[in-house]
């Protein structure tokens, strides 16, 4: 264990191992860490803008999920070297359990390591078209051009689009493993949320995460105000 003082090289409260980060509130790896999994969620995001088959953004889904809760594992395991950042940490944990989008998506990690569904589903598509429509002609729907509110035809007329909703993916409820549900978020922060698709619900997420590897951040930066300000004395 570390001396009382807290100064000079001591053993690692959380890997046994020595370190040099002295008495600082935050362990400076774990900042390190989370900024590591801030580009992970990055690229997972930018994955899922992509498109492509449902596989490929159900990969980028659970890629985004074991980013996203690697930055708390990384962050917990750093604030164990102090009562300041424990505190800290605390209290972002506290504000996780009460948020549904946060605890949402804490959860469908979990579930996704430990059950056997996706935390994701996909929709089909689906038209409503305002036509008059002869009864001798069956219309494929898979041959119909779709231009903003029209469609053209298979025979070449055209049609009033009334709706026209293309394949996407949805959320859908997830486990933990006292078999407790935590339904799709429907609110983040005290405000509703307005995109709750997938994409959606992970960049409100992602902003989260930044904000919170700054306040790491900002933990350690007045531990080096603190000191540079000791050694002016």
């Amino acid at each position: 264990m570390r001396d009382a003082s807290g100064g000079g090289d001591g053993i690692d409260d959380v890997t046994g191992r020595h370190s040099d980060h002295g008495g600082t509130s935050l362990d400076p790896r774990a900042l390190e860490k989370a900024r590591s999994r801030l580009r992970n969620i990055d690229k997972a995001i930018r994955e899922l803008d992509a498109g492509g088959t449902f596989e490929a953004f159900t990969d980028a889904w659970f890629s985004f999920l074991t980013a996203y809760k690697s930055i708390y594992t990384a962050l917990e395991q750093g604030a164990k070297v102090s009562p300041q950042s424990r505190q800290w940490f605390g209290s972002k944990s506290s504000e996780r359990r009460a948020d549904e989008l946060l605890q949402y998506l804490y959860q469908a990690r979990n579930d996704e390591e430990h059950g056997l569904e996706n935390a994701t589903k996909a929709v089909p598509g689906r038209a409503t078209l305002e036509i008059v429509v002869p009864d001798s002609l069956q219309i494929d729907l898979s041959n119909v051009v779709f231009d903003g509110n029209t469609a053209r035809l298979p025979n070449g007329d055209m049609a009033k689009v009334i709706e026209n909703i293309p394949p996407h993916v949805i959320l859908i409820p997830v486990q933990d493993r006292g078999r407790n549900e935590y339904r799709p978020p429907t609110a983040h922060l005290g405000k509703s949320i307005q995109d709750a698709s997938p994409l959606g619900v992970a960049r409100l997420a992602q902003s989260y995460m930044v904000r919170m590897a700054y306040e790491a951040e900002q933990l350690i930066a007045g531990d080096n105000r603190a000191s540079a300000d000791h050694k002016e004395e």
